[in-house]
């Protein structure tokens, strides 16, 4: 049993070896057109046996890549532990990559340099942080490979994370004064039946996630102790709660009576949605509510191409900071699980702050 050469003239390898559980295993390879690339295979395969690699099972990598995720981070319908929906579809949007990069191909057949011209010809197209979160799911997929035995290497390992630069998103932040403009012209031309002006007022005070905001219960506000308690959050595809971020984010922060007043007017459009928009039948969308900041800033003659709800968390931060409240406090109002977190929120001349 070994290297044999066929009546075509092409060489075939034939092998046979006894598992560890006293199974005899048979493999045969054909069409090999010189006698060096059948030895070349053999001693591939006889390295693979000894290290004990399942050289039966070699599945695309989408469809492995596909049930690794079903299997470790769940379904939409069935998530995984506390993975919170948004993330899931990060794995599914991931999944459409992978076969657009690879296509049908092979576990076994993908090395670092394949892996690598995908990442390079990814990045070319995608900011860092897409190129890195795409990498870092790959990894952790290969990592289970590697302990299935499927493979003995890991192929995403040493690899360079190359991205466009340019398609990082150019963030605005607002100055204080622009805070407090922003803040007067909203409260002033407010209107309950439409709560859009509402809920970004309701950020700028607090810090919470857009998502966190739309979130919000009546039975979340406690008018007379003034606190909101944020225990779940909006998923707006699936229309539907979901959990919040991570285990930080659930959390009870105070308000001031101002916000507790304007949040009462809006008590009349929906029995338990806060920010039910009365006109529309529904929660604010986010198109919609950066239409109408760009739209407010505009009539201000603020110019802030860059800005967006979610940078408004980090003119939370710089209220924060000026009204000198220590950075752990403000931490565990915006639900950061990490204080380096929250020092990335902070204007660039404060990052350096002592703790």
């Amino acid at each position: 049993m070994g290297i044999y050469k066929a009546q075509n003239g092409t060489w075939f390898v034939n092998k046979s070896w006894t598992n560890e559980q006293g199974i005899r295993k048979y493999k045969t390879k054909r069409g090999f057109k010189t006698k060096g690339a059948a030895k070349e295979y053999e001693l591939l395969l006889l390295n693979q046996i000894a290290s004990g690699i399942d050289i039966f099972n070699n599945p695309i990598f989408v469809d492995y890549f596909d049930q690794w995720v079903k299997t470790y981070k769940g379904t939409l319908q069935d998530p995984r532990g506390s993975i919170r929906p948004n993330t899931l579809r990060e794995y599914l949007l991931d999944s459409k990559r992978i076969h657009q990069g690879f296509g049908q191909t092979k576990l076994k057949q993908i090395n670092r340099l394949r892996y690598q011209n995908f990442i390079n010809e990814f990045g070319s197209n995608h900011s860092k942080s897409t190129v890195t979160k795409l990498h870092n799911h790959i990894r952790a997929c290969v990592n289970t490979a590697i302990e299935d035995g499927l493979i003995t290497k890991n192929f995403t390992q040493g690899i360079v994370l190359n991205y466009n630069p340019d398609k990082k998103r150019k963030t605005t932040y607002l100055e204080d004064h622009q805070i407090k403009q922003l803040l007067h012209y909203l409260i002033q031309h407010r209107n309950p039946a439409s709560s859009g002006s509402y809920m970004i007022i309701t950020i700028l005070y607090t810090g919470l996630r857009e998502s966190e905001a739309a979130g919000l219960t009546w039975d979340c506000i406690d008018f007379d102790n003034l606190t909101l308690t944020i225990n779940k959050s909006w998923d707006y595809k699936a229309k539907t709660y979901g959990p919040t971020k991570n285990l930080a984010s659930n959390r009870i922060i105070g308000i001031s009576q101002k916000l507790a007043t304007l949040l009462q007017e809006l008590q009349g459009n929906h029995p338990t949605k806060v920010f039910w928009s009365k006109s529309h039948q529904t929660l604010p969308q986010s198109h919609s509510l950066i239409n109408t900041l760009r739209h407010v800033l505009k009539k201000l003659n603020i110019d802030a191409p860059g800005v967006h709800i979610h940078s408004l968390r980090h003119s939370q931060v710089a209220l924060l900071l000026n009204a000198n409240i220590n950075l752990y406090d403000i931490a565990q109002r915006l639900g950061h699980s990490e204080i380096n977190t929250t020092q990335k929120f902070m204007p660039m001349n404060l990052r350096n702050i002592r703790l």
